[in-house]
């Protein structure tokens, strides 16, 4: 698929999120970790990630039941594989599964803060 074609898919993804997304943005936004710098549907290489935060260097994906197809599952590995050679974090995680969604909040979180330690000499 072209990149502009991506584009516009990303687009029409972003107007009409499948519930497993809307579940995560919901709980990011509530959790007061949101901000500017996170985009949805983003389109990087050839594939769609859910989110991604280019400051923090974190891309996510939220699955749903469709990603227990084994050709949705190669396709998935392929996406993972490209982040991580480009350097950035990757997480995945279950759709609608609480702990999942609590484990990517505290890795978002982490990255977005974190801690200054002072050592004295």
């Amino acid at each position: 698929m072209n990149r502009e074609k991506l584009r516009k898919r990303s687009d029409r993804l972003r107007s009409s999120l499948p519930a497993s997304e809307v579940w995560f943005w919901d709980h990011l936004k509530r959790s007061g970790l949101y901000d500017p710098n996170d985009l949805s549907n983003y389109v990087f290489g050839r594939f769609i990630y859910d989110y991604a935060n280019f400051k923090i260097g974190l891309f996510l994906e939220v699955d749903g039941s469709i990603h227990n197809l084994k050709s949705v599952q190669e396709n998935d590995k392929k996406k993972e594989t490209l982040i991580l050679k480009s350097g950035f974090k990757f997480l995945r995680i279950s759709a609608f599964c609480s702990k999942d969604l609590e484990q990517a909040l505290k890795h978002i979180r982490a990255l977005k803060h974190p801690r200054i330690i002072i050592r004295r000499k």
